[in-house]
């Protein structure tokens, strides 16, 4: 399996992309402690093998450490400022100095208080009209950071559709690579989750631990998104040629089936799946038969 590739993290730049840049980075570093502390609650609790939890903490480990070199070549995060704080150094803000001021030139009429408690009140409603305009015109699902969010989607739709035509080629590495891009960024993308467990599950012919990972994947893209049709393709082919569990498969195939996927899916898949009806003594569905009609 090909290294992971760097995630592409800006180190120079304007501040507002480093900080960006800072702040996703160590959201990611946050999953993947929690993925760690997870991995080890569930080893001590018994629903682990040892191999098992050795290949994941590996490899999140490694992503771990990935992150936060990135995250140090970010740099240190930039402190407050302290404009706040009295220059003559003796650490008495502005306002403290002034509050034991007691002369009447420096006391607010009652008319200045009533004044300033109403513009206050004014800049929180149209505050509050702004959030609620913002929310409202948003669509179902889309977060309130707008462009951010939307740059980060399209990126990681370009990087799904290059690793597809390359797995499509036959350049597997490279299409794996592109594909843990994704994962770094995205780990919940089930796509990504999906063609990358099963890259690696066939590749566990040369190193049996990546059938582990895989598998794990591609479950795991499954219980994301259920109607993800490749996702069930691939884990009914997993539970037939790997453990001969032709009744698991076959209900996996036809979940794939009931997505709706493309007829060429069906197609190219039809040969692989029509096994596992005969030996569950089930009649193969007639998408199967004749995929093309």
């Amino acid at each position: 399996m090909a290294e992971p590739t760097n995630h592409g993290t800006p180190g120079s730049g304007d501040g507002a992309n480093v900080e960006e840049a800072r702040w996703y980075l160590s959201d990611q570093r946050e999953f993947l402690i929690r993925s760690l502390d997870d991995a080890q609650a569930e080893h001590e609790a018994g629903d682990m093998t040892d191999d098992d939890f050795s290949v994941l903490t590996a490899r999140d480990r490694r992503r771990l450490s990935e992150v936060e070199a990135d995250l140090a070549a970010l740099g240190p995060a930039p402190e407050r400022s302290g404009t706040d704080i009295d220059a003559s150094g003796d650490g008495a803000s502005a306002s403290e100095a002034a509050a034991h001021t007691d002369t009447p030139s420096r006391r607010m009429s009652r008319i200045q208080v009533v004044g300033i408690v109403a513009c206050c009140a004014l800049i929180i409603v149209g505050v509050v009209i702004l959030v609620d305009h913002a929310l409202s015109n948003r669509l179902p699902g889309q977060a309130s950071s707008g462009s951010i969010t939307q740059d980060k989607a399209r990126t990681i739709e370009q990087q799904l559709e290059q690793a597809s035509t390359l797995d499509d080629e036959g350049k597997l590495t490279q299409s794996l690579a592109l594909y843990n891009k994704v994962l770094a960024e995205d780990p919940t993308d089930p796509t990504a989750l999906a063609e990358s467990g099963w890259l690696e599950w066939n590749a566990g012919t040369k190193n049996p631990s990546l059938k582990v990972v895989g598998e794990l994947a591609v479950r795991k893209a499954v219980d994301l998104a259920p109607n993800y049709y490749e996702a069930h393709l691939f884990l009914g082919l997993i539970l037939y040629y790997q453990y001969d569990r032709s009744a698991d498969a076959v209900a996996q195939f036809n979940k794939f089936l009931a997505d709706d996927p493309p007829g060429a899916e069906v197609q190219a898949a039809a040969g692989k799946m029509t096994p596992a009806y005969k030996e569950a003594g089930v009649a193969p569905p007639a998408a199967l038969t004749s995929p093309s009609g």
